[in-house]
C-alpha cells in the first residue's frame, strides 16, 4: 500500500493553523484589515486542502 500524493496535506493544514494563530496574535495592529483579508485566504485554502485530503482516499497497489 502506497501513500498518496496528498499525505502531507495535514502538514499544510497545521502550517495554516499557526498563521491563523500568528493572525489572531496581530490583530490589534494597523495592519488588521489587511490580516483579516489574509486570514479569509487561509480559512478557504485550508478547507480546499482538507477536502482534497479526504477525497483521496484511493489506494493503490
Amino acid at each position: 500500500m502506497k501513500q498518496t500524493p496528498y499525505h502531507d496535506f495535514s502538514a499544510l493544514s497545521h502550517t495554516f493553523r499557526v498563521l491563523f494563530f500568528t493572525e489572531k496574535l496581530l490583530n490589534a495592529s494597523p495592519f488588521s484589515s489587511k490580516l483579516n483579508m489574509f486570514k479569509k485566504h487561509v480559512i478557504t485554502l485550508s478547507a480546499l486542502l482538507h477536502d482534497i485530503g479526504k477525497a483521496d482516499t484511493h489506494t493503490t497497489d
